[in-house]
């Protein structure tokens, strides 16, 4: 039955509950969408970046490695270096 609204002592309580839906629709909608993208894409650089510096480091430790397990087969005195 349709009344006078400021009769109505629950009609603050509705108002505020139908923009607090309106809201959150609006929300799940675009922001949530857009934080997941954001995301990945910082975290997917940051797994980009630590790959690269592990694997550098990697590499850096095995030229040394390769480096040293030479110098016990080969002297300085045959070395092209």
């Amino acid at each position: 039955m349709p009344s006078n609204p400021f009769t109505d002592p629950h009609w603050a309580t509705s108002v505020v509950d139908a923009i607090d839906s309106f809201v959150a629709f609006v929300r799940d909608r675009t922001t949530k969408p857009a934080v997941v993208v954001l995301r990945a894409l910082i975290f997917g650089t940051m797994a980009i970046v630590g790959v690269l510096f592990v694997s550098v480091i990697f590499l850096i430790g095995l030229m040394r490695a390769l480096n040293s397990l030479l110098d016990i087969w080969w002297s300085r005195d045959t070395a092209v270096w």
